[in-house]
C-alpha cells in the first residue's frame, strides 16, 4: 500500500497483528501473509493498494470507514482492477 492521503488502518496477515496506527501520504506500507489479511481501516480512500504486484480497486471513497475488509486466497482477485477474469 502507498498512501495518497493521511489514513489510521489496523492490519492483520494470518490472524496476527501487523500495523495499528497512521499512515501519512507518501507512506508505504507492505504486508506479506500467507492465508488472509484483514484490514480496519479510518479512510477508504486513504492507501492506493497493489496485490500481489496488481493494481486493487479503492475500497471506498475518502474518509469512509471500512471494518473488517477480509482479503484471502479465494477472494482476491474481486478487489483487482482486473478482477473479472477468476481462475482456480
Amino acid at each position: 500500500m502507498t498512501f495518497i492521503e493521511e489514513t489510521w488502518l489496523q492490519v492483520y496477515a494470518d490472524g496476527q497483528p501487523v500495523w495499528d496506527g497512521i499512515k501519512n501520504k507518501g507512506e508505504s506500507l507492505e504486508v506479506k501473509a500467507e492465508r488472509e489479511v484483514r484490514l480496519y481501516i479510518g479512510n477508504a480512500g486513504g492507501p492506493d493498494l497493489t496485490i500481489n504486484g496488481q493494481k486493487a480497486k479503492p475500497l471506498g471513497p475518502s474518509g469512509a470507514v471500512r471494518a473488517d475488509i477480509l482479503i484471502t486466497l479465494e477472494n482476491y482477485l474481486d478487489f483487482l482492477v482486473t478482477g473479472q477474469e477468476k481462475t482456480g
